[in-house]
């Protein structure tokens, strides 16, 4: 039998790319790759809050679905933009 890792809000089983949430993040990782860009306008795409975008996001980049990159935007700072590394994603629902 093998075993599951555990992120926060996500399962996946080892040696493959198959993920399952519990709080509906393909929507996420969806407009991801529908449409890179930063942490905020992908937020504000889905309509969710920003932190809570942010934490997925990064579970998401943990478990290599999508990558963060920081670019320099000239005379306004830096801006982290995400983009997808996966070209699919299985999702699976536990009904309970």
């Amino acid at each position: 039998m093998q075993q599951w890792r555990y992120f926060p809000g996500f399962q996946l089983q080892p040696h493959s790319h198959t993920i399952s949430s519990k709080r509906g993040n393909g929507n996420l990782f969806r407009a991801i790759k529908d449409q890179p860009g930063s942490i905020t306008a992908i937020s504000e795409r889905i309509h969710h809050d920003r932190s809570a975008v942010k934490r997925d996001v990064d579970a998401l980049a943990r478990i290599g679905l999508v990558q963060i990159e920081v670019k320099v935007l000239p005379g306004h700072g830096r801006m982290k933009e995400v983009s997808a590394t996966a070209e699919c994603v299985l999702l699976q629902a536990e009904v309970a």
